[in-house]
């Protein structure tokens, strides 16, 4: 805390410092008011009145708490941090990044300001700048857990798995108690095949604490055939305490759910998900109408004159892979990364940032193909084409009442927005059919259409139109997979091509749901 004359001294602040630490921010108010008549001009006191409305949520007489202290000390670099948090926690990166930046032209030693810098341009794509400020506050203070953790994440973000699983190992070295390092190395260990030693980390992390939200989600979404007795019991003695609790927060109720499919309770895992799903309606509803978005977008697709660009010089093809939840892009992109051509870049980033940012990297390193399945990246197409030259786009489609199915069996569970309900589900769909047949029209010679059985049955025929696409000539004798084993349930898919095929208004019988329902737990 930087002082001076116009502040209180550290003998004078500790009692307020000593409230706002316990979270008693009433009685932290209170004593800030008393200080305010003899400190008038208290930049640290505006500071730590913007402090404790952030953690009330109030962010706008947080930010008028931080413009003073910055009215009155220009200089007061911890301010500047803070008001990147907020904005950071508020969705404004682009700014956040501003106020860091100033932060640490003040004090170049601002071990704090380079992680949240980082953080920062990763949440805007920019995941190798990203790194370099995590090194950055490495290099003040080596021992910075939360600047190796998040550093470790961003390398996880662009691939860089290996490196990721290195720096989470040399965390926990130094920190074995951390749940977080634990977690997040699980997640690392998910992404390079290794399932029995991710489940080892959610275990671990248990171990050290029980209720511990994210590793216990992971475990409870766990594929079924890697769980063992431990592991249930687990789950069982996590369960005993969700039962205990007399309140559950919406993600633990979401996790009771889960736990109960786990050990075979499908009905009452059912009214756990329905009532979740309700309470995130109810809690949490979407800024925007769904349907509203999907609309404008339309419009503004059906709107876009296009006007490609064309490098004929450029050896690197950029792969940008469509298609709603549960349509099998994830599979494709898994089933061309099998080639040494293909860098894949999965769905971490935007994808119009990806590519800029990446782009030049993976020419040199001798790829072919870049890929991205971003779910955002369908917003994203006119953007796309109008900067990237040689951009492609795979259209994936899936039988309609199967894919409907899907989703609601697999993402209803998770409590994503378009899963709450059925009809929310078909609009989904609806909007990914119609932008698809837009794109059809407007640009057939950069799309390529592929079905999911395609996908399943015949990865290397989907491959033969891929090259055809792409001009590249992909190893094809590489990519072999096994055929997906989905899970049917005619009956339910039955409920949705009901719907599909009748003007009434749709309504589903939640009982025949429940006898119907069998949700596999993801990663």
């Amino acid at each position: 805390m930087n002082l001076n004359i116009q502040d209180p001294s550290q003998d004078r602040l500790r009692c307020v410092i000593d409230f706002y630490s316990k979270g008693k921010f009433k009685e932290a108010i209170k004593e800030i008011n008393i200080l305010l008549k003899d400190f008038k001009n208290s930049a640290v006191l505006y500071n730590i009145y913007g402090l404790i409305y952030f953690n009330l949520k109030q962010y706008d007489a947080s930010m008028n708490c931080y413009n003073k202290a910055i009215i009155i000390n220009s200089k007061n670099y911890e301010t500047y941090n803070n008001i990147g948090i907020l904005l950071q926690n508020t969705g404004n990166p682009v700014d956040a990044i501003k106020n860091y930046k100033i932060a640490l032209e003040i004090n170049t030693s601002y071990f704090q300001a380079y992680n949240n810098l980082g953080l920062s341009l990763s949440d805007i794509g920019k995941n190798n700048d990203a790194i370099n400020s995590y090194k950055s506050s490495l290099r003040i203070n080596p021992n910075f857990l939360d600047a190796q953790n998040n550093m470790a994440v961003a390398y996880q973000k662009i691939g860089a798995l290996e490196i990721a699983i290195k720096i989470f190992k040399k965390a926990l070295k130094a920190n074995p108690n951390n749940v977080t390092i634990y977690n997040n190395l699980g997640n690392a260990k998910i992404e390079t095949g290794d399932y029995s030693g991710a489940l080892i980390c959610y275990r671990k992390a248990l171990k050290i604490n029980p209720m511990y939200l994210k590793a216990a989600l992971n475990l409870a979404r766990f594929p079924y055939n890697f769980l063992d007795k431990e592991t249930l019991s687990i789950l069982e003695k996590l369960l005993l305490k969700l039962n205990d609790a007399k309140v559950l927060s919406i993600q633990y109720q979401f996790l009771k759910a889960n736990i109960l499919m786990h050990l075979g309770e499908t009905e009452l895992a059912f009214d756990e998900y329905c009532k979740a799903n309700k309470r995130q309606i109810n809690n949490h509803k979407p800024k925007s109408d769904l349907q509203g978005v999907y609309d404008s977008y339309l419009k503004k697709l059906k709107d876009w004159t296009p006007n490609l660009l064309v490098d004929n010089n450029d050896k690197l093809s950029k792969l940008i892979i469509l298609g709603p939840s549960r349509s099998g892009k994830s599979l494709l992109e898994l089933t061309l990364a099998k080639s040494n051509k293909v860098k894949p870049f999965f769905e971490y980033k935007d994808a119009f940032n990806d590519f800029l940012e990446n782009y030049n990297f993976s020419k040199e390193k001798g790829y072919s193909l870049i890929t991205q399945t971003n779910p955002g990246s369908v917003y994203d197409v006119i953007n796309l084409f109008e900067k990237n030259p040689k951009c492609y786009l795979v259209l994936v489609k899936r039988n309609i009442h199967e894919l409907a199915s899907e989703i609601f069996i697999k993402d209803y569970n998770k409590g994503n927005t378009y899963s709450y309900d059925p009809i929310k589900i078909i609009e989904y769909i609806n909007f990914y059919n119609e932008v698809f047949d837009i794109l059809e029209a407007k640009i057939p010679k950069n799309v390529i259409c592929i079905k999911f059985e395609e996908i399943t049955d015949k990865p290397n025929e989907v491959v033969k139109k891929i090259n055809s696409l792409t001009s590249i000539n992909l190893n094809i004798n590489e990519l072999d997979i096994k055929k997906l084993k989905t899970y049917e349930n005619k009956k339910l898919n039955e409920l949705f091509k009901n719907y599909m095929n009748s003007k009434e208004e749709f309504s589903i019988n939640l009982m025949a749901l429940k006898q119907f329902f069998r949700a596999t737990p993801s990663v």
